[in-house]
């Protein structure tokens, strides 16, 4: 004798005409032999489940998949008739006791759609290694996006909200336009990351890890992340590929750079040059020592200097000198600033932070004279605007404005961090306004980035 079940059935409109079950699903009892029937007018996404009358609650998972010529056993394949035989056990193995209390579930026309993330809000950084605001607004940042160190490089549109990840490079790349980031290829054709290191995982073969910060260049839908300390730059596009060599350059070609280990001190800051983008405005560096006094006087990359680096060739030219550096570390706390409390790894130079405006003019964060310095496009001194520890500025170049972040560390990791607003640079003595924007718990600077 065969029985016949009424089923659970759930039905979703697809693409063209309404998806239509040709034969209604029924769940069939032949002396003690189970199986669900039903045909569809069209291949489509199906699942299959013994269910409890009750509760409707899955008991055992029969079958899933797509109808066609690739249907997963136990489906039929290339028919859109399907007979699927239950064996009377649940999902673990186990013999159910009272069949007659099931019925099945079969659910057509399934597909995928994204919710959210599982891994946590695309808006959230740990740390943030730099930002970009690229000529048609949006915005692109560059940080650590969990506690394991792992980087991520993401667009934002010029209201914040998230667009895309540009890296780790999205999936859908084809391996011609991720092969520069290092990859695996396999037989199925499928193309999976290099991986580096397995804590903090570094998914390239490019130095992209946490010694990066984006920096403020950008040309022809590129990016550029850098390791100034490591002497390093990748660039990379902004859908997400890298050329197949890896584009990764050296900052500085000329002269001699300094080595990693080899006594590279102050925080490094970078900033393009307003009237030729191609040109990076380097401060912030200068050769140190282990020992005092901690600052080496002589040479190219001495303390109190500002460069000028031109981003095609890496060529590094000198365009302004202070005069009278301290190098002692006693000489240097009351002009500069301490470094950690007075003790250990210098962090502070004589100048950090530049800018310049439309005309070429550069200001310069003079931390040895506690000013804002204002240079013509030679090198001339112009004037100065008073502020104490000046660590990075802006200049409005309609108004003449200046935004200016001074910072001043009193032990490890401690300090104050305010942000001050001066009136047109040309007559300016005195702030505007000033806002206080963190106490005693800081990092110092990074390559021109206040963490």
């Amino acid at each position: 004798m065969i029985l016949k079940k009424v089923l659970l059935i759930a039905l979703i409109v697809t693409t063209g005409h309404a998806l239509q079950f040709t034969q209604s699903p029924t769940f069939e009892n032949s002396g003690g032999h189970y199986k669900a029937v039903f045909a569809l007018d069209q291949a489509t996404d199906i699942e299959v489940f013994v269910v409890k009358k009750s509760d409707s609650s899955v008991v055992r998972h029969l079958a899933a998949g797509l109808l066609g010529p690739n249907a997963p056993a136990p489906l039929t394949k290339n028919s859109l008739t399907q007979s699927v035989e239950w064996d009377g056990l649940d999902d673990n193995g186990n013999v159910v006791s009272n069949p007659s209390g099931m019925t099945v579930r079969v659910r057509a026309g399934m597909g995928v759609e994204y919710e959210k993330s599982a891994a946590g809000s695309p808006y959230v950084f740990q740390s943030q290694s730099g930002l970009y605001v690229a000529p048609d607004g949006n915005l692109y940042i560059y940080g650590q996006s969990n506690g394991n160190k792992s980087m991520s490089l993401r667009q934002y549109d010029g209201d914040g909200n998230y667009i895309k990840t540009v890296f780790p490079w999205p999936a859908k790349q084809p391996e011609m336009q991720v092969s520069g980031f290092g990859i695996h290829s396999w037989l199925s054709g499928k193309i999976t990351p290099v991986t580096t290191r397995l804590f903090g995982p570094i998914i390239t073969k490019l130095p992209l890890n946490e010694d990066n910060v984006l920096l403020p260049f950008g040309r022809n839908g590129e990016l550029v992340l850098g390791s100034l300390r490591r002497n390093t730059i990748t660039r990379i596009s902004t859908s997400g590929s890298v050329a197949p060599t890896g584009m990764t350059l050296s900052f500085v070609t000329s002269p001699t750079y300094m080595g990693y280990y080899d006594g590279i001190s102050g925080p490094v800051c970078v900033k393009p040059l307003r009237t030729n983008g191609s040109i990076a405005l380097l401060s912030g560096i200068y050769q140190g020592k282990g020992t005092d006094p901690i600052v080496v006087d002589t040479g190219f990359w001495q303390d109190g200097r500002v460069f000028k680096v031109d981003m095609n060739t890496g060529v590094a030219t000198l365009f302004l000198t202070l005069d009278s550096v301290p190098k002692t570390i006693a000489a240097r706390i009351p002009k500069i600033g301490p470094q950690y409390g007075g003790v250990g790894y210098q962090t502070c130079a004589a100048v950090h932070g530049t800018a310049s405006d439309d005309s070429g003019r550069i200001f310069i964060c003079d931390r040895m004279h506690g000013q804002i310095g204002v240079y013509s496009a030679s090198g001339t001194f112009i004037r100065a605007v008073p502020v104490a520890y000046p660590d990075l500025v802006e200049v409005n170049p309609a108004t003449g404005e200046l935004y200016v972040i001074s910072r001043i560390l009193s032990g490890y990791h401690s300090g104050a961090i305010k942000l001050f607003k001066f009136p047109d640079w040309r007559t300016a003595t005195a702030p505007l306004c000033s806002l206080t924007l963190l106490t005693n718990n800081m990092t110092e600077t990074s390559e021109g980035i206040p963490s």
